[in-house]
């Protein structure tokens, strides 16, 4: 699976996890979801402390993301999902959602 970052970088999940376990909130790109972004921005930060790589995910386009996470979306490692694609891969079917995932890339928990 690939994921694109905010800024248009795409890589293979291997590739983005080849040391540290990721920490992802995925959230959708509906205005509502912006509510969470507070509550995602403390968890993200606590998690930035360990051993892990953090980021968003947002199910929807780059101007979506940006709009439902404001300065996080530069501040914050942050990948674009317009299809759904990563939400479906790892099981996801309710968002928001704290996604853990291992540096094999093996799903964890949610």
């Amino acid at each position: 699976m690939e994921l694109t970052t905010i800024k248009g970088h795409t890589r293979k999940l291997d590739d983005w996890l080849t040391i540290f376990h990721m920490c992802a909130i995925v959230l959708p790109e509906r205005p509502e979801a912006a509510e969470f972004d507070r509550l995602a921005h403390r968890t993200l930060h606590h998690f930035a402390q360990s051993d892990c790589r953090v980021a968003y995910v947002v199910i929807g386009s780059e101007r979506g993301a940006r709009r439902v996470l404001g300065k996080d979306a530069d501040n914050f490692l942050c990948f674009i999902d317009p299809a759904g694609k990563f939400a479906e891969e790892v099981g996801i079917t309710t968002v928001p959602a704290l996604v853990h995932l291992r540096a094999d890339t093996a799903f964890v928990d949610a």
